[in-house]
């Protein structure tokens, strides 16, 4: 379902030693003071296993926590450092910038998501990679980590689908305060993969943010995004507005659609967080509740796309009950969830008298 020429690999500047997942007490990480004044390590996002769910990056990023959380609204950047271990086992430790990023999140969370950018306070010249975006924990309790890894499932379960779509790293995260006030905390999080490595990866360009109709986008790709949405209940989303989906236009516009490609998950019912709640307007109890937000379609051709799912569903369930960091009450939840979605898609009743029905005309 590519719709873009691969170009070349993708290859972030990053970040951390990848491991796997171990059960106990996590090792100590104990960075060095040698200088390094390049990044040499690069993590290749084009080669790594699909199925590979539990592979994690490790990284330090040591800031002003204090100043960090005081000034969120002001999305402004601070200095901070970000330290990894190379694959030589020395640490790299490489002078960055933060700041706060998001919009409900920013202001919801007790720790907003970050925008890092690999340039530092004093560098004159363009940094090896983009700025990039690391989806946190938001809160302290286990579950908000469990909404996380939640989230970051869902990706991988859209990577599985399209490479038109957003790849993004787990990472085990050290956050150090700068000035010694605060208790240094490990998190997950994920990083995702940036706007320009996007478009260097699928050979074209983002649009601008101006309302596009749906029926000018990629049509296989437009289809297969809506029902992916209906899949893990998220209604939080608009190709026309460009709510949570971001559209990329090919670099030959004879040859191919603008395609679009979802971001920002957390407000669907797969994950189930307890702050989403749907907008009255959609006349649904729940997030978990699913409503079909796609085109309208002839019936025959609703079941062809059914089929493609049908022949990912092994797929989807091997990487959500592989996925040994999310909690195993969770995967069964997640893995439940989707069973349902199965269930209607197959129900000839459901299928007519709420999906044809609740599809936006073109």
């Amino acid at each position: 379902m590519n719709m873009f020429r691969l170009k070349g690999c993708f290859i972030v500047v990053l970040l951390g030693t990848v491991f796997s997942v171990t059960h106990g007490e996590e090792p100590p990480f104990t960075p060095s003071s040698e200088p390094i004044t390049e990044l040499i390590d690069y993590f290749n996002f084009c080669d790594y296993e699909q199925g590979n769910i539990n592979e994690v990056l490790r990284i330090r990023l040591e800031f002003d926590r204090r100043r960090f959380f005081r000034t969120r609204s002001r999305e402004r950047y601070q200095p901070a450092a970000l330290s990894f271990t190379g694959t030589n086992g020395k640490t790299v430790r490489k002078e960055v910038r933060i700041r706060t990023r998001g919009n409900f999140r920013k202001s919801y969370c007790d720790f907003p998501p970050i925008r890092i950018s690999f340039s530092g306070e004093n560098d004159t010249v363009s940094p090896p990679v983009p700025a990039m975006k690391i989806v946190t924990h938001c809160r302290s309790a286990g579950t908000f980590e469990q909404y996380l890894l939640k989230e970051y499932l869902v990706y991988r379960l859209y990577n599985l689908l399209t490479d038109n779509s957003i790849r993004v790293r787990l990472l085990r995260v050290e956050y150090v305060d700068s000035r010694g006030r605060k208790n240094s905390i490990i998190r997950y999080a994920f990083l995702i993969e940036s706007e320009k490595q996007i478009e260097n990866r699928l050979n074209g360009s983002f649009l601008g943010k101006e309302e596009i109709s749906i029926v000018k986008t990629d049509y296989e790709t437009c289809q297969i995004l809506s029902l992916f949405q209906y899949m893990i209940g998220n209604i939080d989303w608009s190709i026309m507005k460009q709510h949570n989906v971001e559209i990329m236009g090919p670099e030959d516009e004879q040859i191919s659609r603008p395609v679009p490609i979802p971001y920002d998950f957390d407000y669907c019912g797969l994950v189930n967080a307890h702050y989403a709640v749907p907008h009255k307007d959609l006349a649904i109890a729940s997030v978990r509740e699913r409503k079909y937000m796609g085109v309208c379609l002839q019936e025959q051709e609703f079941y062809r796309f059914f089929n493609i799912f049908h022949e990912k569903k092994p797929a989807f369930m091997q990487m959500i009950s592989s996925f040994e960091l999310l909690e195993e009450s969770e995967r069964e939840d997640v893995a439940g969830y989707l069973e349902e979605f199965y269930l209607m898609i197959e129900n000839e009743n459901h299928v007519k008298t709420r999906i044809m029905r609740e599809c936006l005309g073109s």
